[in-house]
């Protein structure tokens, strides 16, 4: 059975062009996870990482950031829209 991915508010996002391929983030990771290749990638979105952002810290070049990904209202399509009754 497939793991699916959760959705977290709370993510890291990289950005790949400003990236030097020091390796400090990987080296400062406790979970051991391969974060400059995922930073290549573009995507860290690893189940196993714990988000505590060790590898952003170690970053000179700040190419890893927090983000803060708010999810969107889900419409029902009862009620969506308040009026106001005169």
């Amino acid at each position: 059975m497939k793991r699916q991915k959760a959705r977290r508010a709370l993510n890291l996002k990289a950005d790949p062009a400003k990236c030097k391929r020091c390796r400090r983030c990987s080296e400062a990771c406790p979970m051991s996870l391969p974060v400059d290749a995922m930073v290549w990638a573009g995507k860290l979105d690893q189940l196993e990482c714990i988000l505590c952002g060790s590898c952003a810290d170690a970053c000179p070049e700040k190419a890893i950031r927090f983000s803060f990904d708010v999810p969107e209202k889900k419409k029902t399509g009862y009620n969506d829209t308040v009026k106001e009754v005169s």
